[in-house]
């Protein structure tokens, strides 16, 4: 047999060799082909599931998109009250250092009555206290004399 196989070779001419060859390589690949289906179907369906995920992400980034623009709003909105009462609390302080300054000033003129009330009570009771009271004419006499 194997004698009659290398005879039949060599009678063969080289395009039917090539032609055998080109068979039997087409033959192999058909049959991985045709066994690897089963993966290619795997492929789809990781392919499909794949293509759902990708779907959910993409709805969670629209998602977090749209709550991102909403807070960079209300941030906006808060940074401008934000802006509004630190203006307001810069007229406050203002107005408190103007006050602390007239508080300053009233004590000061609130000390000087003091002072000017106490000699006043001490020159009453100076003069009520002293030996030398006059009499209702000599003060009348006193008071013309002044004039």
């Amino acid at each position: 047999m194997s004698s009659n196989f290398k005879e039949s070779i060599k009678t063969m001419d080289f395009k039917t060799i090539l032609i055998i060859i080109f068979f039997s390589i087409s033959m192999i690949f058909g049959y991985q082909w045709y066994f690897s289906l089963d993966d290619k179907r795997e492929y789809k369906s990781k392919l499909n599931e794949l293509k759902e995920e990708n779907d959910r992400i993409v709805e969670s980034r629209d998602s977090i998109k749209l709550n991102l623009e909403l807070i960079e709003s209300r941030y906006d909105s808060i940074e401008s009250l934000n802006v509004g009462l630190q203006a307001e609390i810069d007229v406050l302080r203002l107005d408190i250092s103007k006050s602390k300054a007239k508080v300053v000033f009233n004590e000061k003129e609130l000390n000087n009555i003091k002072e000017k009330s106490e000699k006043n009570k001490k020159e009453i009771e100076d003069l009520r206290n002293s030996t030398s009271t006059k009499t209702e004419e000599e003060l009348l006499n006193s008071i013309k004399n002044k004039l």
